[in-house]
Order: structure tokens, then C-alpha cells, then sequence
């Protein structure tokens, strides 16, 4: 009977060195998935606020692509209006009969400008302003 109580002993002693192990085993797997959470959960995190700044820039940048085109089609509109401007003016330029005309125009409005500045170089001076 000593034989049974001892292979009782020696088999219960066994099993409880195996549950222990087995508890410890499971303690170090707990801990290891706790720690996999942990790195995900911050590799989540930093992913998400990279989404979110890349989210802002690529609004950012619609918004300037929208001011863009408005601008160029406003530019194209202008340049449209001002290739009709030259279109009209060339042919009026084909028009005009004489050129030496078009000289007497300008040496009128020459001798126009030239009589102005001289006008506000004699222009009495205000009553505020002195010439010292």
C-alpha cells in the first residue's frame, strides 16, 4: 500500500509540476499578445493621423487646383479678348490711307503732352505745399 500512496505522491507531484508549466506557459502568452495589442494599436494609431494629414494636404491641394483653373481660364479669356484687340486694330492699321495722317496725329499729341508738363511746372503751388 506504501508503494500505491507513493506512486499516488510521485504522479500527483507530476501533474502538478505539468499545471504549473502549463500556467506558466499561458502567463507568457497572455503577455506576448498583450504586448503584439500594444505595437498595433500604436502602428494604428500613427496610420491613422498619416491618413488624416495626407487627407488634409490632398484637400489642400483640390482647393489650390480649382483656384488654378479659374485663374487659367481668365487668363485664356484675356488672351482670347486681346487677340481680337490686335485682329482689329491690324485691320484698321491695313485701313488707314496714309501713313504720313498718322504721323500729324502723333506730333498733335506730342505737342499736347509737352505743353501739359509745362503748365504743371508753372502751376501755382497750394497752400500747404512751399518751394523750399
Amino acid at each position: 500500500m506504501r508503494e500505491k500512496s507513493e506512486a499516488r505522491a510521485g504522479s500527483r507531484r507530476a501533474v502538478v509540476a505539468y499545471t504549473a508549466i502549463l500556467f506558466a506557459v499561458v502567463m507568457f502568452f497572455i503577455g506576448l499578445s498583450y504586448f503584439i495589442g500594444e505595437r498595433g494599436q500604436s502602428s494604428a494609431e500613427a496610420l491613422h493621423n498619416e491618413n488624416a494629414t495626407a487627407i488634409r494636404k490632398i484637400e489642400n491641394l483640390q482647393e489650390q487646383n480649382i483656384q488654378l483653373q479659374t485663374e487659367n481660364a481668365e487668363l485664356k479669356a484675356t488672351i482670347t479678348r486681346l487677340e481680337a484687340d490686335i485682329s482689329a486694330l491690324t485691320q484698321s492699321a491695313q485701313g488707314e490711307p496714309d501713313i504720313s495722317e498718322t504721323d500729324n496725329s502723333e506730333s498733335d499729341i506730342n505737342e499736347t503732352e509737352d505743353s501739359e508738363s509745362k503748365n504743371s511746372e508753372t502751376a501755382i503751388p497750394e497752400q500747404g505745399e512751399t518751394g523750399q
